[in-house]
């Protein structure tokens, strides 16, 4: 809910790609668990909006981020 909200409000003024976990109609499906899918999704991006999904096992929102910081990377994500 939190990223719909998110990505509204942006596509009022910019092209949003919208991108899950899981396939849904109008989403882009990634494997957050795969850098180099990260990566061909953020592909021509110029910037990445992330949430934290709801996950309280010890380190597994932060190895999340840390895929997409690294994937926004290699894909020229300014």
């Amino acid at each position: 809910a939190q990223a719909r909200v998110i990505a509204d409000r942006l596509s009022r003024d910019h092209t949003v790609r919208r991108l899950s976990r899981v396939t849904a109609p109008g989403l882009t499906t990634v494997d957050p668990e795969d850098e180099a899918s990260l990566a061909r999704a953020f592909d021509g991006a110029t910037a990445v909006v992330f949430t934290a999904p709801i996950d309280y096992r010890p380190g597994v929102r932060e190895a999340y981020a840390e895929r997409i910081v690294a994937a926004a990377g290699h894909a020229g994500v300014g």
